[in-house]
């Protein structure tokens, strides 16, 4: 089955026009350190969020089915 055609549209219509101001400012490169290969091993610091130490789930082994019932538990 063939998609359907979306034909050109004749109809009178103005777009916005884009604005004079940089979206962004001038951008550079740091200075490049001696024995420096990559990033940084250390981290961002506070610059970035840390992830929990607690587990999401708790442990939930296996249980075996009870006679009669077709459902989960």
């Amino acid at each position: 089955m063939a998609g359907k055609f979306k034909g050109e549209s004749e109809k009178d219509v103005t777009f916005a026009e884009g604005g004079d101001t940089p979206m962004f400012g001038p951008q550079t490169a740091g200075p490049d350190k001696p024995g420096n290969t990559g990033k940084d091993p250390g981290g961002g610091g506070a610059k970035f969020a840390k992830g929990g130490s607690g587990k999401m789930f708790g442990f939930t082994p296996s249980q075996d089915q009870q006679a009669g019932r077709t459902g989960q538990r």
